[in-house]
């Protein structure tokens, strides 16, 4: 009768242990799903960052798209972008020759 009680007590603490780790694990898979949630809701957030810049960029370009720049229309303002000197790829000052004896 004694080893039946023993017995009955060594069973009880077995299942106490067993419930114990069965709390510690879902409590650490609960925190778990807690980041994993935490983490999905920033990476959402972020993908909606990035959807709203790429929005923009893209309505940028449409806005440069749709209006190219516009050809000089008056001869005085393409004279005048002639008499300026520039450098060519070869470092060579180009525009207008105003004195040979430089």
């Amino acid at each position: 009768m004694v080893m039946a009680l023993q017995s009955l007590n060594s069973g009880t603490a077995s299942t106490s242990g067993q419930l114990s780790l069965y709390r510690a694990r879902l409590q650490q898979a609960r925190r778990e799903a807690d980041q994993a949630e935490n983490r999905v809701a920033q990476l959402e957030q972020q993908t909606q960052t990035a959807r709203n810049q790429a929005a923009r960029a893209n309505d940028r370009v449409r806005s440069v798209e749709s209006n190219p720049p516009r050809a000089e229309s008056t001869t005085e303002q393409r004279g005048q972008q002639a008499a300026r000197a520039t450098l060519n790829t070869l470092g060579q000052l180009n525009g207008r020759l105003l004195n040979v004896q430089a």
